[in-house]
């Protein structure tokens, strides 16, 4: 499909836009960053909890479920 001169238009760029956008999305990175580790950081003695339950329930088994799984090109990966 060939698009002459006259289906062609020139596009507008609003540059403040765009600069309010990256500081917008900047923003969003770092509280997502701050949230997560204070979310995580909250939730350790759950884990730790259950962590413990998990042993005291099976002391030969692990805490972590892992699985060995095919990745690309069939190679075996461990998944956690």
């Amino acid at each position: 499909m060939d698009y002459g001169e006259e289906h062609t238009r020139n596009i507008a760029i609003d540059l403040n836009y765009e600069r309010h956008r990256y500081v917008y999305l900047s923003v969003k990175r770092i509280f997502d960053f701050v949230a997560s580790f204070f979310g995580l950081v909250l939730l350790l003695p759950v884990f730790l909890i259950v962590a413990i339950a998990i042993k005291l329930e099976e002391p030969k088994g692990p805490v972590f479920y892992s699985q060995i799984r095919l990745g690309r090109q069939q190679r075996p990966f461990n998944l956690w």
